[in-house]
């Protein structure tokens, strides 16, 4: 793994100095690019002790939601539509089955403003949760996983953005999201 080179005075782009001449600023995308398909975003490997597999996150992905915002439900119900393979399930963060995965990975008692996308082992947070969505949908929508390419710290600046103003743009619901008949098998109460 090629990590950018150290550059001279300049602004500061993700934590990194960058010159402003023009070749730096390629070699330096280029870098980050690079670092960015190497470690294809920020995916966390589950470990033992702190963060465990467990019995739940080998039988498919899972999508961790705030059950009470109502884009975080409208978000669960565009997946519905679109996983025909019924891969992907679903619990709400306030939920006491969510509680237990976060305190087997490793996010006791903390509090988690973000999605958070389980598949296998690894474990996504904000807009790289939401890339690797599209990419377990896969047909067109396995395309956006190619944002990938854009620097996790840019990406998150712009979900940070809206997940900030979420409740007043959205809106609130006063309760989690009750699953009808048809797809309750995808949830995980």
């Amino acid at each position: 793994m090629r990590l950018p080179p150290t550059p001279p005075k300049g602004g500061l782009v993700c934590g990194t100095l960058v010159n402003l001449s023009l070749n730096w600023k390629i070699e330096f995308y280029y870098s980050m690019y690079m670092y960015n398909l190497a470690n294809l975003t920020e995916q966390t490997p589950l470990q033992g002790g702190r963060g465990a597999k467990n019995d739940m996150t080998e039988q498919g992905p899972i999508l961790l939601f705030d059950g009470v915002c109502n884009l975080c439900n409208k978000l669960v119900i565009f997946i519905i539509h679109r996983d025909k393979k019924a891969k992907i399930r679903f619990a709400a963060l306030q939920s006491p089955i969510a509680v237990s995965i976060l305190d087997s990975i490793g996010f006791a008692d903390a509090e988690i403003k973000s999605i958070v996308f389980i598949e296998g082992s690894i474990f996504t947070l904000k807009s790289s949760a939401v890339l690797n969505i599209f990419k377990v949908l896969g047909g067109g929508w396995s395309v956006l996983y190619g944002l990938v390419i854009i620097p996790e710290c840019i990406r998150d600046f712009f979900y940070d953005l809206v997940a900030k103003h979420r409740y007043s743009i959205f809106g609130m619901s006063g309760k989690c999201m009750i699953p009808s008949d048809e797809i309750r098998d995808r949830f995980l109460l």
